[in-house]
């Protein structure tokens, strides 16, 4: 196999290993009542909630969204899961850890919800689709402020309030907007709004114009915030974060924790001749090959350890340390 196959290779696997991991970033999870019993029918329909859903996100298209009812009064169970659409390649894998953490964390709960960085999942034994509902939801915000909060407070909520006019008007991605603006010649801020695809247009501007009237409540003046409700949520960074922006993102290790933006397409390498055998052929371009993929693969190496390990404490310090939540009820 030739050098340029082997980096490329090497180059893909690297990015979906990025890409995976940040699809896995817990932000914040509710168990809501806790008096189902084990072995019981309810947990038998939710059971099957998990994984018709799981299996399900395979193949999720459009908007995104999957819901699902299993069984009959009073056992009977509602679940759904909610991707981000810019990003529904890694939806899987985010449902899948979502599944499996929402059965650690809630045990014996008949409703419970858990937001991942791309995806939210929940089930209820009470039908919620279509509803729009603003509890319980969460504050996030970074604990760093802005140098110039009397031009950035108004660039952030003008840019909040436009993407939510795009996102109930869209009509290529249902209840999701996306953008960034400028808040000086050197900053700018990035933003997505985003509201479950079961919801109208109208629950859905109510939802997140009311989540964004709270910003004064929490996030005043800070670098970063999301607030997240179960029909809706934003956020918006410094950076950018979204995995698909409307413009380049900057290099992978150069920003201070963002998501991971997806891959850009890789070339094929030159196609070349194959030629036979030749014992009596000069083996240096072999020897160099020899010598240099190794290294490739060992430096290669190095970077996504390190990248990971930046990753998890980045992580910690984001959602510990450097993010503060504060739940709403």
């Amino acid at each position: 196999m030739g050098c340029s196959n082997v980096l490329s290779m090497f180059f893909v696997y690297y990015l979906f290993i990025l890409q995976y991991t940040s699809a896995q970033e817990y932000v914040y999870h509710f168990c809501l009542v806790d008096n189902y019993t084990t072995s019981s029918t309810f947990q038998s329909n939710l059971n099957f909630i998990f994984s018709t859903l799981s299996l399900d996100s395979n193949d999720i298209i459009d908007n995104a969204y999957l819901n699902n009812t299993i069984g009959e009064t009073p056992d009977t169970v509602y679940g759904s899961l909610q991707c981000r659409p810019n990003l529904s390649s890694i939806c899987p894998a985010c449902v899948k850890m979502a599944i499996q953490e929402i059965k650690r964390r809630c045990p014996n709960s008949e409703q419970a919800i858990i937001w991942y960085d791309t995806c939210m999942f929940r089930y209820s034994d009470q039908f919620y689709f279509n509803i729009m509902q603003d509890r319980p939801g969460v504050y996030l915000w970074n604990v760093n402020n802005v140098s110039v909060p009397d031009q950035f407070t108004p660039v952030v909520g003008e840019l909040l309030n436009d993407l939510v006019g795009k996102a109930v008007s869209s009509s290529l991605l249902r209840n999701f907007a996306s953008d960034e603006r400028n808040v000086t010649s050197h900053t700018k801020v990035y933003a997505f709004v985003q509201c479950t695809a079961d919801i109208s247009a109208s629950n859905c501007r109510q939802c997140l114009l009311g989540a964004i009237s709270e910003l004064p409540n929490c996030c005043d003046e800070k670098s970063g915030a999301r607030i997240i409700r179960p029909s809706c949520n934003f956020r918006y960074e410094l950076y950018p974060f979204l995995g698909d922006t409307t413009t380049p993102s900057p290099p992978l290790l150069s920003s201070p924790a963002p998501l991971i933006s997806p891959p850009p397409p890789i070339s094929p390498p030159p196609s070349t001749n194959s030629t036979a055998p030749n014992s009596n052929r000069n083996n240096t371009p072999i020897l160099g090959i020899s010598i240099v993929v190794p290294m490739v693969i060992v430096v290669l190496s190095a970077i996504t350890f390190w990248f990971f390990c930046l990753r998890r404490k980045k992580t910690k310090t984001k959602y510990i340390d450097g993010k503060l939540a504060i739940p709403q009820t």
